[in-house]
């Protein structure tokens, strides 16, 4: 939608469609709340898919992926920039659930993220401390890569949504 030229029912219920499995919360979705949106859910899976994810950590609904979190964060404020005019109203009364549902999920994404404390992390992952998540480094993660700068065009589109 990012031109808002299509904006047919059937565009945006499979952007809605989409974005409601992400910010769904987990083992439903892929969002868990204080740290972010999960690269997989597992809840459905066959266990063999089960055991496959304990020897590949990497790619399982254990880690949350920085660049990944950009590119959602990216794709949620591209929705609301093109359904919306330059003072942030709906293009139509039409859009106005579809730009509060866009919205709804860039905040609920960028809190859960922002929660955390890991955002410039490559990836995190989490511990079951008495009974509570808490986010942790993941062991291979390093601080600096050049995917990491994808924060900062995050941070300057952000700042132009209203």
């Amino acid at each position: 939608l990012r031109d808002g030229k299509d904006t047919t029912s059937a565009a945006l219920s499979a952007v809605m469609r989409d974005v409601r499995a992400i910010v769904r919360a987990y083992p439903v979705g892929l969002l868990v709340d204080r740290l972010g949106p999960l690269v997989a859910n597992d809840a459905y899976a066959p266990p063999a898919v089960w055991e496959a994810f304990k020897r590949d950590t990497y790619h399982s609904p254990r880690v949350v992926w920085g660049r990944e979190v950009n590119l959602t964060l990216l794709g949620l404020a591209n929705q609301v920039s093109g359904a919306t005019d330059s003072l942030g109203r709906p293009r139509s009364p039409g859009l106005a659930p579809y730009v509060t549902e866009m919205r709804d999920a860039l905040r609920r994404v960028n809190s859960a993220v922002e929660a955390s404390g890991l955002k410039h992390n490559e990836l995190w992952s989490y511990e079951i401390s008495d009974g509570t998540l808490k986010p942790i480094r993941y062991g291979a993660s390093t601080d600096v890569q050049l995917w990491n700068v994808t924060d900062l065009a995050v941070q300057f589109v952000l700042s132009r949504i209203r």
